[in-house]
């Protein structure tokens, strides 16, 4: 059996088609799963135990016909177009597998494929996977994204966080964002900051990709007590991070994603750019809050209008439950041993 998946773009959203790999390789034990995403993104999907390969897609005329020379000479049983775009289709097509399965925004596309789900802009992701499952003949058996770190991404971990004290409360920011619509203002940030370190003396740790640094330091301008940068190379090493903490917060993102993964209790903060309606992705706090999380809290227009006593009563309501973020895995002296 061979199955090529497509999900061509953004970090987040690749991760939540995981579910969908794992169902597909409990289904096909001995299958070749091969992903097709955009070039750049290949290393969502490193490690993971479900993938036999990750297809890295560059941009133009000549990669794509490569590529379909490939996918052709491969004589794939299924594809599904987990994305739902125009490029997405097209690579569909040029994978020519014997049954295709897709999603589509648009009704005519669905037509094309030979069982699709139509969906909307605003639907949750991790519903559509499930449709597109079911499409497949398989079962998803839960949302929770998938994610591995490596031995040396744990060491990593823990190496950053060797400054905080063992099992002391550990609170993981992650409130940068390429899209402004997505940030929810660093004011706001600083003063969850600032009451979660004074009334719960919470060591707070803020993560970012290479080349967020500026809108990182933006969150702990102004802070009297200290809460510092971490840089994460990985996202294995983002998710072994997480691992320790007490409590995620931050954007609507792919570290969000990396969080459910880790199991990690969250609270994402969010507005409907979609549309002007309350978050879709609310759905989520209903179908994995015992992973636990996350908590989504109802979107408005702008993320910004969320106000930070909403966030904070949060915060205090998701700390009140018992959680040891590391009871899983060895503690922290015990890692470095």
């Amino acid at each position: 059996m061979r199955i090529a998946v497509i999900r061509l773009r953004r970090f987040g959203d690749i991760l939540t088609t995981t579910p969908l790999l794992a169902a597909l390789r409990r289904t096909y034990p001995h299958a070749r799963i091969d992903v097709v995403v955009q070039r750049g993104h290949e290393l969502v999907l490193a490690n993971n135990p479900d993938v036999t390969s990750v297809v890295g897609l560059a941009p133009g005329v000549r990669p794509w016909l490569r590529f379909a020379r490939r996918c052709r000479a491969l004589s794939y049983d299924l594809a599904i177009d987990a994305q739902g775009s125009p490029r997405s289709y097209w690579c569909a097509r040029a994978i020519g597998a014997r049954r295709t399965v897709g999603r589509s925004y648009r009704h005519f596309r669905t037509r094309l494929y030979h069982r699709a789900v139509h969906d909307a802009a605003s639907q949750y992701v991790g519903h559509i996977m499930a449709h597109l499952a079911d499409c497949a003949g398989v079962t998803v058996a839960s949302s929770r994204p998938v994610l591995q770190p490596l031995p040396s991404e744990r060491a990593w971990a823990v190496q950053a966080l060797a400054a905080v004290p063992e099992r002391a409360p550990l609170l993981v920011v992650s409130g940068c964002a390429r899209d402004p619509r997505k940030r929810w203002p660093a004011a706001h940030y600083q003063r969850i900051i600032a009451r979660a370190m004074r009334e719960f003396g919470m060591h707070v740790r803020l993560t970012c990709a290479p080349g967020e640094e500026n809108q990182a330091r933006e969150l702990v301008d102004g802070l009297d007590a200290a809460a510092q940068i971490l840089v994460t190379p990985t996202f294995g090493a983002l998710g072994a991070v997480y691992e320790h903490a007490a409590l995620w917060m931050g954007n609507d993102g792919a570290p969000k994603h990396v969080a459910t993964a880790m199991g990690c209790r969250a609270i994402m903060i969010a507005g409907s750019y979609h549309v002007p309606k309350p978050y879709a992705e609310a759905a989520l706090a209903k179908e994995t809050w015992l992973v636990p999380g996350p908590t989504v809290l109802p979107g408005v227009y702008d993320v910004g209008d969320v106000a930070a006593d909403t966030v904070w009563t949060s915060v205090c309501d998701a700390l009140a439950q018992p959680h040891d973020p590391i009871a899983q895995f060895a503690s922290r002296r015990q890692i470095r041993a």
